[in-house]
This record gives C-alpha cells, sequence and structure tokens, in this order.
C-alpha cells in the first residue's frame, strides 16, 4: 500500500527549561518577528527568534483574557476579557490608550479591520460594538436578528464588511453580514481619552445583521441548511468558513451575488474531527489545521488531502495561531513551551522552540 503523500516534521526536544503559565492565546505582530501572548491577566510580546519578553503588561485586566488581536499596522493590540471590557495597547510600549466599556457580558471575540482604524468586540450573545480605534468611541451596535449564540467574528481584509458566525434560535448554523461604507476609513489622529466610559451615553446606530445563506447538499441533492456546528473561524478574506460540529469539521466557501459580494456560504467539504480538537484556517483559507492531542495535521480545504503532519510533542497542544502571511506558525502545548515553526508553502524550513518566564 503507497504511503500517504504527506510531510511527518517532528520538532526538536531541545526546548528551554519552564518556568511559565501556559500561554491562552496568541497573535502574530504583522511583521512576524514577535507574538503577543495573553496568561491569565497579563499581556507579553515576545521576540520569536530568542523566545526574550520584549514587553510585558502585568494585570493587563482584572479578569480572564479570552482573546486578543493585532492590527494590520502594528500598531495597537487589542484584548477582551471576562471583565466585560475591551482594551486597546500601544504595540511599541504596551500602554493601555483605550478602555472600550459597555458589554454587558464577558467578551471573546475581537477583530481589527483592515486599515486599523475599526474594531469590532462580542461576546457569545448577539452583539457586536464596532469602535473607533484613535479616540475609543462608540460607533456602532451591531445586532445578529434570530441569533442564540454568535462564535466568530471576520473584519475582511479585502472589502468593508463585517461577518459574524453563529447559531439562530433554532440551532441552525448561520452567518450575518454588515457592509459598512465610511466607518473603516474614519481619519486617525490623537487619542483623546480613555473609551466609552458609558455606552448608553453615547449615539451609536444599532444595525440589524444580512442573514446569509449557509446551506449544504443533501443525499438527494437537495439544498438544506446546516445543522448545528459551532461556526469557528473565518479566512482573512471573508470567502471561507471553518465550523466543527460532534464528530467533523465543514468547510464552507462564499458563493457571490450579481455584485460580486458575499452572498451566502456552501459546504466544500466534511472531515472528521473530535469536538476537543483545536482548528483553525490558515490566513489564506486554503488549509485547515488540526491538533488533535500530541499531533498537528494539515489539510487542503478544496480536496481534503492531508499536506502536512507535525509531531514529536510531550504534552497535548493548546494553541494555533498562523502568522498573517502564512510563513510561520505559533503553537502553544501544556507544557507551556511555545514553539514558532518558519514554513515554506506549509512544509517546515525551521523551528524555535522557547517558554517564555511570566514571572509572578
Amino acid at each position: 500500500m503507497a504511503l500517504p503523500n504527506y510531510t511527518m516534521f517532528t520538532p526538536s526536544r531541545n526546548r528551554l527549561l519552564l518556568n511559565s503559565r501556559p500561554a491562552r492565546v496568541l497573535a502574530f505582530m504583522p511583521d512576524g518577528r514577535s507574538v503577543v501572548i495573553a496568561g491569565l491577566k497579563e499581556l507579553y510580546v515576545v521576540d520569536v527568534v530568542t523566545g526574550a519578553v520584549v514587553l510585558e503588561r502585568k494585570e493587563a485586566h482584572v479578569s480572564l483574557i479570552s482573546n486578543i488581536a493585532v492590527a494590520p499596522s502594528g500598531r495597537q493590540i487589542a484584548t477582551v476579557s471576562e471583565d466585560k471590557t475591551a482594551r486597546l495597547w500601544d504595540a511599541e510600549t504596551l500602554e493601555c490608550v483605550a478602555v472600550l466599556r459597555g458589554h454587558t457580558n464577558g467578551l471573546q471575540l475581537v477583530a481589527f479591520s483592515a486599515d486599523s482604524h475599526t474594531v469590532a468586540t462580542g461576546g457569545f450573545y448577539t452583539y457586536v460594538r464596532l469602535w473607533r480605534t484613535t479616540d475609543g468611541k462608540l460607533l456602532h451596535l451591531l445586532h445578529c436578528p434570530d441569533s442564540k449564540s454568535i462564535h466568530s467574528l471576520c473584519f475582511a481584509s479585502e472589502g468593508d464588511f463585517v461577518l459574524v458566525g453563529g447559531l439562530d434560535d433554532q440551532d441552525k448554523a448561520g452567518v450575518w453580514k454588515w457592509t459598512l461604507p465610511g466607518i473603516t476609513t474614519a481619519k486617525p489622529g490623537k487619542m483623546e481619552g480613555r473609551g466609552t466610559e458609558d455606552a448608553d451615553s453615547v449615539a451609536a446606530m444599532e444595525l440589524p445583521g444580512k442573514r446569509l445563506q449557509v446551506y449544504a447538499t443533501g443525499a438527494n441533492g437537495d439544498e438544506e441548511l446546516s445543522s448545528y456546528a459551532l461556526m469557528s473561524s473565518f479566512s482573512s478574506d471573508g470567502r471561507r468558513l471553518c465550523a466543527k460540529s460532534n464528530e467533523k469539521s465543514q468547510i464552507y466557501t462564499a458563493t457571490s451575488g450579481s455584485d460580486g459580494n458575499v452572498s451566502g456560504f456552501s459546504l466544500a467539504l466534511t472531515l472528521p474531527v473530535d469536538w476537543h480538537d483545536t482548528t483553525c484556517l490558515s490566513p489564506d483559507g486554503r488549509r485547515l489545521l488540526i491538533a488533535k492531542k500530541r499531533i498537528i495535521s494539515v489539510r487542503d480545504t478544496m480536496t481534503g488531502t492531508l499536506c502536512l503532519m507535525i509531531g514529536g510533542y510531550e504534552c497535548n497542544i493548546c494553541r494555533l495561531a498562523p502568522s498573517p502571511d502564512g510563513k510561520q506558525l505559533a503553537i502553544s502545548d501544556a507544557s507551556r513551551t511555545i514553539c514558532v515553526l518558519t514554513l515554506c508553502n506549509w512544509t517546515p524550513a525551521n523551528h524555535h522552540l522557547f517558554a517564555p518566564s511570566f514571572r509572578a
């Protein structure tokens, strides 16, 4: 029997001694030279080659940091927390430049617009808020009509629109879209305050999202609305979507209307995964990364072909974070080690292992 056509890569076991907390969330800086890491309440910027902590901020939030995003400009970092706030940080100093208040529940979702002038924040409920990054002003409340929960958020890199994936009140997978002319072209200016102190005092317009059709092809060839699934991630251009259910991961590709804009999503591929597996799309949407315990597999999202397997870890893998250009992959595992792989067409070319010290 012929062996599958994939590359198996085992990282070096020469890793640094550990004295740290697990990295809960990771994100690359745009230049790929450093990684932003959130511990529990702490925020760090770490050099990907040396593992040196370049910047650190203790007590960045009063509660757990649940997600982070880096502006495409590289000038700001956004964090969201269970403390119901989002915060904007100067990427060069890690000084807080705005506290974004007004959400009524803990936050898990955050994304910057392509021009870095707008940031979107949300939790697992039906509202997303848009903020201007220059002064922390609340711009709009984005509402997902008939939704039960939301799981993913994307500011499309091409085009002025926001996508939110979640479940409707019938437990059917759904995607809501907002086209936002003018908002993402706000002129940058000097930061004037510490963010919105009371969202109710801000004259922000509530905008209901347009429900896009998400469908799969049934056994009889009919198009059926997809069933319960966790809408886990979008590609950076908003044209591919990964949804995960109990025993499978589904890749949806965007369909376009007569104007060329995204009008819906259709099922392109189904792959077997476990509910507890960590999955994410590569930035261009062409690869699906699946971490199952101590092994990472990379599959082509059009054909399902296994392209790459990464193994050799002594502990279960917790987080995956591709760089914006798709040339690097940051991996954190339960041993508190972070591995940064340098990739060439998703074949490893080099790797760095480090365990930055999260000092108490």
